[in-house]
């Protein structure tokens, strides 16, 4: 019995009305439209007496839809096709926005390019040509004591409008901003955009500088990495002489390891389909950071050359 009403009774009106749901919209509409009618007095009676038992009982734990249950219902969204791949990871990104803190995305202290209160002007001049930053964090002794942002602009700007003489990096420079690792990016979002600014200090536990966040690391969380015009992209290794190649971190293991010549035996348990970021995550079992290096099969020195808060950017392959 059960078999025959779970068939009459649910799947073959269900499947007849999704296949016909605007034929049978139309008939059924009149009659629904009479039923609520008629029962809209008791519907709002029922309706009252569920709202003060509501009050009178109030449930410190409200059923509803949490974040994972988002993320699932925009994962079955995606694979009917009703959304891009590309739209679904900036929703999912905006439903996890406010989970990540500033430590997640911060870049690492050991990165940090700055400009010494004691440099003259030339020395800025080239700090700013050689990094392409447009801001660059003033320190007064050591990177734990930064004291001001230098604009690019304001850098510039006064050199034009007031000549070198009279140059004092304290007068141009601007205040700079102080968060700590454990706050939410979110929250610092709000803080630029208030303040109009761009770039602030972390700080870890200890008050020592634990790195820099900027606005473009915090737009990144949701729509992925930027790029602008001083940014150098590749995808292929390059290289640069036959004893040493450089590669991007987003290459494919077997593209890179072909240009550079490097054979992997077929019985060896190696996944060359991987980006060599993804081996250098499991080579070293973390998140690879600039300096880190280690030598491979005995011939090769694999150095990280520059990376991100996400992996290796730019790695180096050098025959020993």
């Amino acid at each position: 019995m059960t078999i025959i009403i779970l068939i009459f009774g649910e799947v073959i009106p269900k499947n007849f009305g999704k296949n016909h749901a605007e034929s049978v919209a139309k008939f059924v509409n009149p009659f629904v439209k009479f039923l609520i009618y008629l029962f809209l007095p008791l519907s709002f009676v029922l309706g009252q007496i569920s709202k003060l038992f509501n009050r009178l009982f109030k449930s410190k734990d409200q059923d509803g839809l949490n974040e994972d249950d988002l993320l699932t219902i925009i994962d079955e969204i995606e694979e009917e096709g009703k959304i891009k791949p590309y739209e679904k990871d900036l929703i999912s990104s905006a439903i996890k926005f406010d989970d990540i803190d500033v430590k997640d995305i911060v870049t690492p202290r050991k990165d940090i390019i700055g400009i010494d209160l004691t440099m003259t002007i030339e020395e800025i001049r080239k700090t700013f040509e050689d990094s392409k930053f447009t801001r660059i964090p003033v320190y007064e002794g050591t990177i734990d004591n930064i004291i001001g942002i230098l604009h690019e602009k304001d850098f510039y700007s006064y050199l034009i409008k007031n000549g070198e003489e009279t140059f004092k990096l304290k007068k141009v420079m601007q205040p700079v901003n102080f968060v700590s690792q454990e706050t939410k990016i979110s929250i610092v979002f709000k803080m630029f955009k208030d303040k109009r600014v761009h770039m602030a200090v972390v700080l870890d536990q200890f008050d020592s500088t634990l790195g820099l966040i900027t606005m473009e690391d915090i737009i990144e969380e949701l729509v992925g990495e930027i790029f602008d015009e001083t940014d150098e992209i590749f995808e292929e290794t390059k290289k640069i002489d036959d004893d040493h190649y450089v590669a991007s971190g987003k290459e494919i293991v077997h593209d890179a390891f072909d240009i550079i010549g490097i054979q992997i035996d077929d019985e060896e348990d190696f996944d060359l389909n991987q980006t060599i970021n993804s081996w250098l995550c499991k080579e070293f079992g973390r998140i690879p950071m600039s300096g880190d290096n280690f030598i491979f099969m005995d011939e090769w020195k694999v150095s990280v050359k520059s990376a991100t808060r996400k992996g290796a950017k730019e790695v180096e392959f050098s025959k020993q």
